[in-house]
């Protein structure tokens, strides 16, 4: 059997109150991410109360989406992703001195905002405000990050990620620039069909 993976919804996340840890695990099994339910059906379904349950089958595009290589580079870049999902999926490469970050938690939604300190000609890969998604996906900024971890409110659009980059923005593989905008806008989100969970990237 497929073992199903459950999302807290519609309630707050207290043991993971701290903003954006540093770390890149790929296991969330259980409220708060521990624990399995082997004994599952393979389909999702309605957990209990303020909880959701999806299958790792149904996960396993948005797994494979942020291990993904690509980078995306702007002036100025926000992210907003779903708390429960990407609190274990999303880390911050903040270099001292280089950077200031500043933390924000809410009920709702919980911010960190990373910002460039240095001189604009002293800007290198090392020293900007950097963040991972998951183990592929590298966001750069050249003046400020902003990541807004949102609390899931609707089982019908259990995980999002959108990654908007202003100000020549640039998005690619390697070395090869493959999109340049002055906005650009990517992600993916899980939603909810008419048979069960479906993967949508835009």
């Amino acid at each position: 059997m497929t073992a199903r993976r459950r999302l807290a919804i519609l309630v707050a996340f207290a043991a993971v109150a701290t903003v954006l840890p540093a770390c890149q695990s790929g296991a969330r099994r259980g409220r708060g991410g521990a624990g399995g339910d082997p004994g599952a059906p393979e389909s999702a379904s309605a957990g209990a109360a303020g909880e959701i349950s999806i299958s790792d089958a149904e996960l396993a595009p948005m797994d494979a989406y942020i291990r993904r290589r690509f980078w995306v580079l702007g002036d100025d870049v926000e992210i907003v992703a779903s708390k429960e999902y990407f609190i274990q999926n999303l880390s911050i490469a903040a270099r001292i001195g280089a950077v200031k970050r500043e933390d924000r938690d809410g009920a709702d939604e919980a911010v960190s905002t990373i910002t460039y300190l240095g001189q604009p000609d002293a800007l290198d890969f090392a020293n900007a405000p950097r963040v991972m998604v998951g183990t592929g996906i590298t966001v750069t900024a050249r003046r400020r990050i902003v990541v807004r971890f949102t609390r899931t409110t609707s089982a019908d659009v259990p995980v999002r990620l959108r990654i908007t980059a202003t100000g020549k923005a640039r998005m690619g593989v390697g070395d090869q620039v493959m999109r340049r905008e002055e906005v650009l806008s990517v992600g993916a989100q899980i939603r909810r069909g008419p048979a069960g969970y479906l993967f949508e990237e835009s």
